[in-house]
This record gives structure tokens, sequence and C-alpha cells, in this order.
């Protein structure tokens, strides 16, 4: 289902899943270990995020990176931490205004990335 939900944007990549998509889909958390991967995998990408909404209508966020972008500094402003190439944390719902609020970090992120700062 996250694969149907997978966008791309000059060298970002996100997908998503509802938590109506993981009851519909009978899934747990620990079937969606790993799935920000295949996003990051993808030809172009630098960074990639996978946000799953939460029962109670919150939003985990898993961020990795492939080394030039600290996806672990933008999760620690949004409140969350990690490790530089592999990060995560949880934002306010609902889906599409965490996904808004992540996107904003990791595309400025990407254009500091490009200027060289």
């Amino acid at each position: 289902m996250a694969l149907t939900h997978l966008y791309l944007e000059n060298g970002l990549a996100w997908l998503w899943v509802s938590n109506e998509d993981m009851e519909r889909a009978e899934a747990t958390e620990e079937d969606c270990e790993g799935i920000v991967n295949y996003a990051l995998s993808v030809a172009g990408v630098e960074t990639a995020t996978f946000l799953r909404e939460l029962p109670e209508g919150r939003v985990r966020l898993s961020l990795r990176g492939k080394g030039r972008i600290d996806v672990a500094a933008i999760a620690a402003r949004l409140g969350g931490g990690g490790h530089e190439n592999a990060a995560g944390c949880t934002l306010e719902g609902p889906l599409p205004r965490a996904t808004e609020e992540i996107l904003k970090h990791l595309r400025a992120a990407l254009a500091r990335l490009r200027q060289g700062i």
C-alpha cells in the first residue's frame, strides 16, 4: 500500500500509509520496517521519508539519507532524533499537514545542498 503512495521530486522521495490503510491490510508497525529504504533506492533520490498515520492521528516519520543531508538534524528540529543517515520523529496530524511540514524541511535542506551551503 505504501508503494502506491510513492512520490518523487528533485532528489526527494516520500511515501505514506494512513491508519485506515494499516487497518485494512491488518498490518503492524513491524510490517512497515524498512519500507523507507525502497524510496531511498530510487535512482537520483538523495533523501526519503516514510509517513505512517497512527490511530490517534499523529504521524510517525522515518527519514533516510545518502550522506549529503543530515536527516538526524532535521528530525531533531522536529522533536526526534537518530543518526546522520537514519532518523525519525512524530508530528501532529493530520497526514497532509505532517507531509507538508517534513517536505518543507527536506526541500530547504536540498536547496542548501544544491547551493553549496
